[in-house]
């Protein structure tokens, strides 16, 4: 953590932290001589991630009528967040990462104001085209009971992914697959395992930087097959990459076709032969340069954010 470059203000801030999601948001403010107050009826603003349930979730709206709230987000592609799943807290802003967040939460009629103020995930680099085939496959991370939150609706996409790569693995120099810790079939990757393929067992409850081990997990592939916040930092970081699961989204939503479009990344699994996986590692392609302007767009802007802030506190 770092420690305030400037005379220590007498505005303190309660963070509700999302693993490392918060930490240049939080390394903003105390920069800009900001501390952190760790009871959040004493703090003089608060900065959360989600909206949540339960009392953590009512705790938030009854400060909300007192106290300005700020929203970082939950992951760089959240903002679908409150189209169903959560109401809305009264926040004074709600800071989402690029201009496709802005579209989608007006498409849906988010009423409290949204600031982009660009990518925290990793450095921003430029598509590296690659020749070799080495495959890394990472489903998304088992979080309830060993399985998927949305276990009917995740499961199969992973099972449905799986079985594309086993029928194509001649295409591969090799495969590495992720797994949670929870087991290889319950990851739903066990239809690979007699595909001479290299299972390598993740953990991600109780990582504090999960972004930088993620980062460290992806070095040294040609391609990555991946959904949620992995693909999101492997695409960011330049490497050619397809998502999978593309629509489950809208399972979760009441107006996913408003962002669709947008909100989609246009290299689906689902929608691709072996050919076009392959000829993924080539070139970006206009459609993936356009949704990585809208999706991820810059690097953090820390004074956009701390002049937000200064609005309301």
């Amino acid at each position: 953590m770092k420690k305030s470059l400037l005379k220590r203000m007498d505005k303190s801030f309660y963070v509700i932290r999302n693993k490392d999601a918060a930490a240049e948001y939080i390394d903003a403010l105390l920069s800009a001589g900001y501390y952190e107050q760790n009871r959040i009826w004493h703090a003089d603003f608060l900065l959360i991630e989600c909206e949540h349930g339960g009392t953590t979730r009512d705790r938030i709206f009854e400060i909300a009528r007192v106290k300005p709230v700020f929203k970082y987000p939950h992951t760089p592609y959240s903002y679908w967040i409150n189209d169903g799943p959560y109401p809305a807290a009264p926040v004074k802003c709600n800071f989402v990462v690029g201009q496709g967040a802005v579209m989608g939460m007006a498409a849906y009629g988010y009423p409290y104001r949204v600031e982009p103020v660009g990518w925290t995930g990793c450095p921003i680099k430029e598509f590296t085209p690659t020749k070799g085939t080495k495959l890394l496959f990472v489903p998304p991370h088992l979080v309830r009971a060993g399985k998927y939150a949305d276990h009917e609706i995740v499961y199969p996409a992973v099972v449905k992914a799986a079985e594309f790569i086993a029928r194509h693995r001649n295409s591969f120099e090799s495969v590495t697959v992720h797994y949670s810790l929870d087991g290889i079939d319950e990851s739903g990757v066990g239809v690979l395992k007699k595909h001479n393929v290299t299972f390598r067992p993740v953990q991600i409850r109780g990582i504090e930087e999960p972004r930088k081990q993620a980062l460290e997990q992806m070095q040294g592939f040609d391609l990555v097959i991946s959904s949620n916040t992995f693909a999101h930092l492997a695409i960011a970081s330049g490497i050619p990459t397809i998502l999978f699961g593309a629509d489950t989204l809208d399972y979760h939503v009441n107006s996913y076709a408003l962002y669709r479009d947008h909100y989609r990344f246009p290299r689906a699994l689902e929608d691709m032969s072996i050919q076009d996986v392959l000829d993924v590692r080539k070139e970006e392609g206009a459609d993936v340069k356009r949704w990585k302007e809208l999706n991820i767009g810059r690097p953090f802007d820390a004074k956009r954010f701390l002049e937000v802030v200064k609005e309301y506190v």
